[in-house]
Order: C-alpha cells, then sequence, then structure tokens
C-alpha cells in the first residue's frame, strides 16, 4: 500500500555563537504523496524537530498531535546511531513511528513520516470496509 515518503529534509537551527543570539530553526522538506506527487515545504519551530514536523504536515496538508518523542542510543561512539520513537495522534487514534539513524532530526522525520503512514494505512483501510 503506498503511503508517504520523505525525499529531502533540510534543517538549521540551535545557538548562534558568534553573536551569541538563538538563531531561528527552520526546516526544508519534499515529501512524495501517496499519488506520486511530490510537495516542497518549509516552517520555523521552537527547534529543528519541531520545524521539520510542521513542515511535513504543511506539505502534506494534516495536522495531528504529537503525544511521544523519544531518542534513545542503540550504538556507542562518535558515530552512535540513534532510535527515534513518535507517538501521534490522528481523528482520535494514536500510531507509532520509528527510525534509526545517525542524523537524529532526520530519523525524526522519518520516524514522523513512518507514524503518518500507520495513520493513511488506517484511514484506507476504513475507507475500503
Amino acid at each position: 500500500m503506498p503511503g508517504y515518503q520523505l525525499i529531502h529534509v533540510q534543517y538549521s537551527g540551535g545557538k548562534d555563537y558568534v553573536g551569541g543570539k538563538d538563531s531561528i530553526p527552520t526546516a526544508t522538506v519534499r515529501v512524495e504523496r501517496p499519488d506520486g506527487s511530490e510537495v516542497t515545504e518549509a516552517a520555523v519551530g521552537n527547534g529543528p524537530v519541531d520545524a521539520v514536523f510542521k513542515a511535513i504536515q504543511r506539505a502534506l496538508g494534516i495536522r495531528v498531535e504529537l503525544l511521544e518523542f523519544s531518542v534513545s542510543a542503540i550504538s556507542s561512539g562518535s558515530e552512535a546511531i540513534g532510535k527515534v520513537v513518535v507517538q501521534i495522534k490522528d481523528d482520535g487514534a494514536e500510531h507509532e513511528g520509528s527510525a534509526l539513524g545517525t542524523d537524529i532530526i532526520v530519523a525524526s522525520a522519518e520516524a514522523f513520516v513512518d507514524a503518518l503512514n500507520a495513520a493513511f494505512e488506517v484511514a484506507v483501510v476504513a475507507h475500503t470496509v
């Protein structure tokens, strides 16, 4: 069953150490919809993960509630792999997604899209029954 596919993630954010001021966390994403069309969107947030989640929702024209977000290391060292788990609520139902990666922001985007695909699957099945 086709779903959403994350094509590209670009983000910035954090502390501007030159001037000592906070920068504005931003994200740009490109997402493929189930119909094969691609859409690119950008957003700002209170951190890079929030900006990525907002950009994905804006790109897909959807709004979900983030219930839980967790990151855990599954390896060690400077190239440690992190596991991101995201739990969302969509139309009263809870869905979970996960992803692995060395870039936690990108893994967060992948986990979010994984959770959205779980919600999409439920909606498609409900629509065809």
